[in-house]
């Protein structure tokens, strides 16, 4: 996914601003205070599906920053397959720099 929920905070802020905003000077405050919280969570969401889209779209073409990285190695080069490393296994990552060193 795209982005952090910080990014779903400041839209929900931003929601709730807005409303609050175009509203106070029309209508009473309860009414006001139970719209801008409505629009706050309506934009809370709204910002959740847009992040959601955009790292949809970043993985199918392949550009998502921070999911995979690019060593620039090749199986040919190295004789190990890099692409089986995960950033989380570091016992496999640790076989594969010794394997490398010794080649050297």
């Amino acid at each position: 996914m795209f982005g952090s929920f910080v990014w779903n905070l400041w839209s929900a802020i931003l929601g709730f601003t807005l409303f609050f905003a175009l509203s106070i000077a029309k209508h009473t405050p309860p009414y006001v205070m139970i719209g801008s919280s409505i629009s706050a969570f309506l934009f809370l969401l709204l910002a959740f599906v847009f992040r959601f889209l955009i790292g949809e779209i970043a993985v199918s073409r392949g550009d998502a920053s921070g999911d995979e990285t690019d060593t620039g190695l090749t199986e040919d080069e190295t004789g190990v397959d890099l692409d089986f490393i995960d950033e989380f296994d570091a016992e496999k990552a640790a076989n594969v720099i010794k394997d490398l060193l010794k080649e050297e």
